[in-house]
């Protein structure tokens, strides 16, 4: 109903049982609906995962391909019968999603404004006293006196909205860049909206105190919902996400680690198991080595059991060897062949030369020095 409420502003006909767009359409026919949709809110209804692997993975994709070229304004480009390049038709408008999940991947939500509606969020009272005004069509004749008065002095405003948008962008350095970027959008042309209202009605709708209460609060609501996204995507973050999978499938019997003889290492946490004796067994597959205070990991048996581990229609978002590298950007690897300019390193293992990523084991959980049952 929120999402009707925005979408009222470009006629009270919608309803939530009639609004533009639908999840369940094609990615071709959405991709169309946004280039039609020009200047205006284009509501997408209905983001559902149904828990069917097949039908996921074609709505994850779809998410993918439909949000992300409205977050780089772009399309992909199409070519005639003739093989001539057809005219592009990138996304013209501003996409409001709703839905019971959000589409899955750092770099895709990074491009999206993500906001929570929880139980007991809405005043109904006043859900309702705003559902009145959208069906007499308030807010539809709000959006078209704005866009009037825009009109006639529109290039004047487009450049003192960027100038306001690249001030307020640079007082929010503390976001993600995405983030702050968006922050800075929304919030001038907030301002704009103010000084509309200021020059079309005085006082008589807002006084100026009443203006810039309302600049503050929406700004405030606007910087905690991006700071809380924030957080969010930094526990979504791809390298931490891998260390906690692999003390996951250390800990859960799917991989273990050994010293670089191949034997038990002098400390738990690391995948082996007694039985009623005293004798400890691996489990699972091995992923590493410890040994002089480092941790050895073989890249492709780590990446290959984190993998399998994962729920049934989730995937890791790196490949194993974009993985190296962003560990390599936040200093987890300690040493590498610098001749060679691998992110790898030979190591004798078990009196055979690996190629390992050496990190350190405190980086993953592990406590070298420390000897616990598990």
């Amino acid at each position: 109903e929120l999402a009707v409420l925005v979408q009222r502003c470009f006629g009270p006909q919608f309803h939530s049982a009639a609004l533009p767009a639908s999840w369940t359409s094609t990615a071709n026919a959405l991709e169309e609906t946004a280039y039609r949709t020009k200047d205006a809110v284009l509501t997408i209804d209905d983001f559902k995962p149904c828990g069917d692997s097949h039908a996921d993975s074609q709505l994850q994709q779809k998410a993918d391909r439909v949000m992300r070229a409205v977050a780089n304004g772009s399309s992909r480009a199409r070519m005639s019968k003739d093989c001539a390049l057809r005219a592009p038709r990138p996304p013209r408008g501003v996409v409001l999603s709703t839905g019971e999940d959000i589409p899955n991947g750092q770099s895709l939500r990074a491009r999206m404004f993500l906001i929570a509606v929880m139980a007991g969020d809405v005043d109904k009272r006043v859900l309702t006293q705003l559902q009145e005004r959208g069906d007499a069509g308030d807010f539809a004749s709000v959006i078209a006196a704005f866009c009037k008065w825009a009109a006639r002095q529109l290039e004047p405003l487009k450049r003192e909205r960027a100038r306001r948008a690249k001030e307020i962008r640079a007082a929010c350095a503390w976001l993600q860049g995405r983030l702050a970027t968006m922050i800075a959008d929304f919030v001038a042309v907030a301002e704009l909206m103010m000084r509309f209202v200021e020059e079309t009605t005085g006082d008589r709708v807002l006084d100026s105190a009443g203006r810039a209460t309302w600049l503050a609060t929406t700004r405030e609501a606007l910087e905690k919902a991006a700071e809380d996204q924030s957080l969010e995507q930094l526990a979504e973050d791809p390298v931490g996400r891998y260390k906690e999978l692999v003390k996951s499938v250390l800990s859960s019997g799917h991989a273990h680690l050994c010293d670089v003889d191949g034997e038990k290492p002098e400390c738990g946490g690391v995948g082996w198991r007694h039985d009623e004796g005293t004798v400890y067994k691996p489990q699972g597959k091995c992923i590493g080595w410890l040994g002089n205070g480092e941790l050895y990991i073989n890249p492709v048996a780590a990446y290959g059991v984190i993998t399998s581990a994962m729920p049934v229609g989730q995937k890791f978002p790196l490949t194993e060897h974009t993985l190296r590298k962003r560990m390599n950007e936040r200093g987890l690897i300690v040493r590498r062949e610098k001749v060679r300019g691998s992110l790898l390193c030979r190591v004798s293992i078990e009196g055979q030369q690996e190629q390992v990523l050496v990190v350190r084991p405190e980086d993953f959980g592990i406590n070298p020095g420390q000897d616990i049952p598990v």
